[in-house]
């Protein structure tokens, strides 16, 4: 940013664009691996049609890390869930929090708690490995981790041994530390929906950025 100041190059966002497409893939990875989809989807196609018991969601507690665009997409699709909200964000609102009935708290008490947790958060010194060793151990044996938001904020290793041990149910993360990961043992893991850093990608999102973008550009230029 400050070499774009020095040499007057305008810089602007797309902010929103992506919001409603990455809370529906945070979703649909809770949905996938709470009735673990694609392990009875890859049975199936194997020849394997014994019944896999799994998770309900309607219902159950969600602990949502952020309460940003994206965190509150996944407070309205959860609502259809009847889902209990917990939540927790650096800035409290305390007018969204009660107004959609959503219980503020701390990040242990939201892993003590929660059946679910989707995190939206940024990735910054604070967060960086926040889902750790410490708090995975006051984890319920069914819970079920979404990160959507970016690689870092947990601790891979400690995630893999977590639900090796069946300390967790599973998780489902689109944001690694390294990406594509190199030989990481999450990957091993039939518990584990990944996907490619892609829950921003879909149709609409993307066609919205550009709309974004070439507004954001013919206001700059009527600047100049």
């Amino acid at each position: 940013m400050n070499t774009a100041e020095v040499k007057k190059i305008s810089v602007s966002r797309t902010v929103g664009a992506n919001s409603s497409a990455v809370a529906d893939y945070s979703f649909a990875l809770l949905m996938a691996v709470a009735r673990r989809v694609v392990e009875i989807h890859n049975g199936c196609k194997n020849g394997d049609w014994g019944k896999k018991i799994a998770l309900d969601v309607f219902g159950k507690k969600i602990g949502i890390l952020g309460l940003g665009a994206i965190g509150r997409g996944m407070v309205q699709r959860v609502k259809g869930f009847n889902m209990d909200i917990y939540a927790y964000d650096v800035f409290k609102d305390e007018g969204y929090i009660q107004e959609n009935s959503i219980k503020f708290v701390d990040v242990e008490t939201i892993m003590r708690e929660c059946d679910f947790i989707s995190i939206h958060m940024p990735l910054t010194e604070e967060t960086h490995h926040m889902i750790n060793g410490d708090l995975l151990s006051k984890a319920k044996s069914n819970l079920v981790l979404i990160n959507t938001a970016r690689g870092g904020i947990v601790d891979e290793e400690v995630l893999y041994q977590a639900i090796v041990d069946k300390k967790i149910y599973g998780a489902g993360i689109d944001a690694f530390e390294e990406e594509p990961p190199q030989n990481s043992k999450l990957l091993s893991l039939e518990n584990v929906i990944v996907g490619s850093h892609t829950a921003a990608s879909s149709f609409e999102a993307t066609n919205l950025m550009s709309l974004m973008a070439t507004g954001n550009i013919i206001k700059d230029l009527g600047r100049v």
